[in-house]
């Protein structure tokens, strides 16, 4: 966390095709929800040009599934949604767990911050996964925001930016 608050974390973007990323990663996101999860997708296809950093996409989208299984009331359920509007873009993940009081929603982007929720000290984390995937995602010129309904009613994490070309 002080390396990447100190800027010294430096973003690689090239082009990729983010279609043919996000279907790339599925089956892996799949097999690390667990057995009987589900991993639905639906929406439009996405930009074949972004500028992003391959490593740091994982990270930040990476955080958000572990977080749909950590943070899961039973099974893990996530669903992904894309979304097209001329050249900007838009991934949300979003699951049936835990979730969080809707005024958190820009509290738990912030270091060591936990989501207050009926066993917060049964689940383990430092708090920072969320800090260093909305640090990556400006890295990469990428927003990342939040939602919940309340506690128990899941979450919604969404991804945007604009298509390169």
């Amino acid at each position: 966390a002080a390396r990447w608050d100190a800027k010294s974390v430096r973003s690689r973007r090239v082009e990729i095709d983010l279609e043919t990323w996000l279907n790339e990663r599925i089956p892996a996101w799949r097999e690390l929800l667990g057995p009987g999860a589900a991993l639905d997708r639906t929406g439009d296809a996405l930009p074949d040009r972004i500028l992003a950093d391959p490593k740091m996409l994982d990270l930040v989208c990476g955080n958000l599934v572990e977080n749909a299984k950590k943070f899961a009331i039973d099974r893990p359920e996530l669903s992904l949604r894309t979304e097209v509007h001329g050249s900007r873009w838009r991934i949300e993940f979003s699951d049936r767990g835990l979730g969080f009081e809707p005024s958190e929603a820009k509290k738990i982007f912030k270091r060591f911050h936990r989501a207050k929720h009926s066993a917060p000290y049964s689940i383990s984390g430092t708090g920072l996964g969320l800090y260093l995937a909305r640090a990556a995602g400006k890295r990469m010129k990428i927003s990342i925001s939040a939602e919940s309904p309340g506690p128990r009613k899941g979450a919604t994490f969404s991804l945007s930016g604009k298509a390169s070309g």
